[in-house]
């Protein structure tokens, strides 16, 4: 978790880590709620599509072993517990992130 100072820098204020393959965490921003996507791209992850409130927003995975990308949501989103996860690759096939 990341919080801005008074120098409009940015200092981690929580950090994890442990053998899982992918991460979500919601953290608040001036008053703006964002999803952190997080994990290890063993799976050639192209894209996630992020579900909430019947809703689907694409988000982009950058190439390499390792990846972190957020996305902006609804205040009420607390968690990434009532948000669904699917992972698809550069042929837009649906992965599994087992």
């Amino acid at each position: 978790m990341l919080k801005k100072g008074l120098n409009n820098k940015f200092r981690v204020l929580d950090a994890f880590y442990g053998s899982a393959v992918f991460n979500a965490e919601v953290i608040k921003v001036n008053d703006k709620n964002y999803m952190i996507l997080s994990g290890k791209n063993s799976s050639s992850i192209k894209y996630i599509e992020v579900t909430y409130d019947n809703k689907s927003n694409r988000v982009d995975v950058q190439e390499g072993d390792y990846f972190m990308t957020y996305l902006s949501v609804p205040q009420h989103i607390q968690s990434s517990s009532p948000v669904d996860f699917k992972f698809y690759d550069k042929n837009n096939k649906e992965i599994s992130m087992k």
